[in-house]
């Protein structure tokens, strides 16, 4: 007989030994056999299927490992009672909310206080919910303050958490708020100037601003007088006024180390210093920052913030304030001609009045009086002259006030740049491309400039996007289009208050408009839309499709202007686009202003 499959075998010779040789049984078994070997090589089949789907398997969860690795933001997954099923703790996200892996157990494990019961409501809510919760939170990780935006997802009886460090917006988000700030101690300054207010008016200003912008409640200000070689207390507030001298002839203290190292001085424990003053009881105050106000190279005051018990100043507090004292001191030198100006007009007015009393009762005497007549006449022209020489050097002043705005717009495009490279280089080429469209349009050079302003800053209100969202390498989705159509609302409120030479903040807002009412925010219609914001549109789509994009690669500038070209009359302003096209036509090159 044949040889039988191994198992069929075995099976024959335990339990049919006498009847093997039965020819009645020769068909049966021979099913069987045939039965038996299908079965070996299915099982074959399927084992070498189930070794390629074990290896692609591990292969995948190694892949999905790294990238979740990679992945700056902490991920947890969750099972329907909060307890931590796995999670990662993702690269780059400063210091890590979890430190001991044993003791995460549960999502309230994560973040202690105040801050885990938040997350455990989050969590409650996203469940009951059934959809995304978002929530954002600060901690501490030592002396660390931490910021934290946390992202619930939902899936079946589990959920997703995602921790994102929001501290670098925060950061960004805090610096603008201080650079406002800034301005608008600058803009005071103006005003006390055009309102006549005295120095004294404008150092409570600086004073009271300055304590403001770095949250502190005690400061002061000395001034030096010229006149009298004292340094006199400006102003002061809270209670270092009840240690503050009236007048010194000499610095001493703080102020003596801010004065000799003409620089922002800081101490981190005022009370572990030596030369602390001894009138104030120990306790009073923690860290303290001073600042020189300088001068054509001299040292005309010294600033002081003194911080509770606690209080740590960071190094963008230190540049802050060092950015303030400078406009502080080119706000006091404008006061300070003013009084200067105002006391010469004054003075030349007093010897008007004393000329026409003189003509008016000594009349008789006008050929004796006729050479002092002319005397004092050469004298009134040499004021007139040294009072025009002064309207020069306040002119000077409008100046330099003027490139400090210019100096603060650099700053908003370097924030944008330091988060966004390609946010940046597409704000000054769409800058670029606007004021060329504009200059070919025959606008003035005070538009153009007011234009090339808000070209630099049209996109400022991308900060409020994700970074992730910016430059993600593929096409966005409808809801992070949902989360990127507010950017120019926001830019619209962070240049809003900002006194530019003109309506850049509304440019800013409008640029997204569209002539037919089809764009965002407010869905104007043709004229409703500035002149200046049509501009911005036609550059920005140009710019867009024929520069290099993470999720694409450039589409060429045949195509951008074909695209502007066939919404024509509809979408974009008809002469803009001829101007556009014309310049291209001409030569004009896209690329960065140098």
């Amino acid at each position: 007989m044949e040889e039988w499959h191994p198992l069929l075998d075995r099976q024959c010779r335990r339990y049919l030994a006498a009847e093997r040789d039965n020819l009645s049984l020769e068909g049966f078994l021979r099913a069987v056999d045939s039965a038996y070997r299908g079965f070996d090589v299915e099982r074959s089949q399927l084992e070498r299927f189930l070794d390629a789907a074990s290896t692609e398997l591990a292969s995948c969860n190694e892949e999905m490992r790294t990238v979740f690795q990679l992945f700056p933001d902490l991920f947890f997954r969750l099972d329907g009672e909060g307890r931590i099923l796995d999670y990662t703790l993702g690269m780059g996200s400063g210091p890590t909310l979890v430190r001991q892996t044993d003791r995460v157990e549960r999502v309230e494990d994560v973040v202690p206080g105040e801050a885990g019961e938040k997350l455990v409501k989050a969590w409650r809510q996203a469940r009951r919910q059934e959809g995304v919760v978002t929530m954002e939170f600060d901690t501490m990780a030592g002396q660390t303050p931490l910021f934290y935006e946390a992202i619930f997802i939902p899936r079946g009886e589990q959920c997703l958490l995602f921790l994102r460090d929001i501290g670098s917006r925060r950061m960004a988000e805090d610096l603008l708020r201080c650079q406002n700030e800034s301005l608008r101690v600058l803009h005071d300054a103006g005003m006390a100037l055009m309102e006549r207010r005295t120095l004294g008016d404008l150092c409570e200003v600086l004073v009271r601003r300055a304590a403001a912008l770095l949250e502190v409640e005690d400061a002061y200000l000395r001034l030096h007088d010229p006149s009298t070689g004292q340094w006199k207390l400006a102003f002061a507030s809270g209670r270092v006024t009840q240690f503050c001298d009236p007048s010194v002839a000499h610095l001493w203290g703080i102020s003596l180390e801010v004065s000799r190292s003409k620089s922002v001085f800081y101490l981190p424990d005022y009370d572990a210093w030596e030369g602390r003053n001894l009138k104030i009881p120990p306790g009073t105050y923690g860290s303290v920052l001073g600042a020189p106000i300088v001068s054509s190279g001299e040292t005309k005051g010294i600033l002081c913030l003194l911080g509770k018990p606690g209080k740590v100043f960071g190094t963008e507090q230190i540049f802050l304030l060092d950015q303030f004292v400078r406009t502080a001191a080119l706000a006091i030198e404008n006061v300070r001609l003013g009084e200067e100006v105002r006391e010469e007009l004054e003075e030349r007015r007093r010897a008007e009045q004393e000329v026409r009393h003189l003509n008016a009762t000594l009349e008789e005497r006008v050929s004796e009086r006729t050479a002092q007549m002319e005397d004092m006449n050469r004298e009134l022209e040499e004021e007139i002259a040294e009072k025009v020489a002064m309207e020069h050097l306040l002119e000077e002043n409008l100046t330099r006030v003027r490139a400090a705005l210019e100096e603060t717009v650099n700053a908003l495009t370097a924030t944008t740049e330091k988060r966004d490279p390609f946010t940046a280089g597409h704000q000054r080429m769409v800058a670029h491309l606007a004021c060329a469209i504009a200059q070919r349009l025959g606008m003035s050079s005070d538009r153009i400039e007011v234009l090339r302003t808000a070209g630099l800053l049209h996109d400022i209100g991308k900060i409020s996007v994700p970074i992730e969202i910016l430059s993600k390498p593929g096409r966005l989705t409808a809801e992070e289009m949902r989360l990127i159509h507010p950017h120019s609302t926001v830019g619209y409120e962070i240049l809003a208050r900002i006194p530019f030479d003109g309506p850049v903040a509304e440019m800013v807002w409008q640029h997204h408009e569209r002539l037919d009412g089809s764009g965002y925010p407010r869905g104007l219609r043709g004229e409703d839309i500035l002149l200046e914001a049509r501009i911005l549109a036609v550059a920005d789509v140009v710019e867009a499709m024929a520069s290099h994009r993470p999720y694409r690669p450039s589409l060429g500038i045949r195509a951008a202007l074909q695209e502007v070209v066939r919404h024509r009359g509809t979408a974009f302003d008809p002469p803009v686009v001829d101007a556009c096209v014309e310049i291209f036509r001409e030569g004009y090159r896209l690329r960065p202003p140098e």
